[in-house]
């Protein structure tokens, strides 16, 4: 059911574009953020399944749906055994969820996986033991899509993450751990402790602020020079996330505000 992108993009000028169908929603790169979430939610649950498929290319609300649950899912910043084996059964409906967490329970006994991860951690593991992953669910949890194969494949080169006593991986992404740098100096700034799960203003603000910081300060190696999809992954993996809905108009500057604030 998966839709492609690029057939929902129309160029209009060199620097425009123009999104020709609510179908777009329904592809990795549309399906970005918790306002588009909320609005293909509404949709599903409002319209009827004739002007669902008219407006939506084709595809059904059940669809849709499950759709919208796979992006949910990734969009968590930790899973445990249930969201693993959920993820694969959302992938590949043949396969059976008990079994799956069957699987995800054992390997974390004999410390091949933690008892928390991330979900690129949690899908790399499950490519690299045979199961189908779909390209959706890679594109959200910033893994390359393909089937890596049983491990007794020679194809089954995934890196699957070798843990200790510690119930996490010895490497921790350093896209991550720059998101959790910035944030602990916007704090010491706002003299504030922020809420993970609720930050303030937005995350299009919170990146301008951090490109701005690093071009103030002339840093070296900047980090933020990226796009706001692949900003929205790190923080999503750091454990941070904004509320959903519109932005308050006193919060719209949050970030950017405090830069002037921030010490290196």
């Amino acid at each position: 059911m998966m839709k492609n992108a690029k057939d929902y993009i129309e160029e209009t000028s060199p620097n425009t574009r123009r999104i020709t169908s609510l179908a777009y929603w329904l592809t990795p790169e549309g399906l970005d953020n918790p306002i588009h979430a909320t609005l293909l939610r509404e949709s599903i649950e409002t319209a009827t399944d004739e002007d669902f498929k008219e407006a939506f290319d084709g595809a059904t609300k059940a669809e849709a749906a499950r759709f919208l649950e796979q992006w949910e899912l990734c969009y968590m910043a930790q899973w445990g055994a249930p969201e693993l084996a959920k993820a694969i059964v959302l992938s590949d409906a043949g396969r059976d969820e008990a079994l799956a967490l069957r699987a995800v329970s054992m390997a974390q006994s004999v410390k091949e996986l933690p008892e928390t991860f991330s979900p690129k951690i949690g899908i790399q593991w499950a490519m690299a033991r045979g199961y189908l992953i779909n390209g959706g669910v890679c594109a959200w949890c910033g893994v390359t899509p393909g089937n890596y194969g049983h491990p007794s494949n020679p194809l089954a080169t995934a890196d699957v993450p070798k843990v200790g006593k510690a119930g996490r991986p010895k490497t921790i992404d350093q896209k991550v751990k720059a998101v959790r740098d910035m944030i602990a100096r916007f704090e010491r700034a706002a003299s504030i402790q922020f809420t993970p799960q609720a930050l303030c203003g937005s995350a299009a603000d919170l990146l301008d602020a951090c490109q701005r910081f690093e071009k103030s300060n002339k840093i070296k190696h900047q980090v933020f020079s990226t796009s706001q999809y692949a900003f929205n992954g790190w923080l999503k993996n750091a454990g941070y996330s904004f509320p959903t809905g519109r932005t308050p108009d006193i919060e719209k500057n949050y970030w950017t505000q405090l830069v002037v604030k921030v010490t290196v």
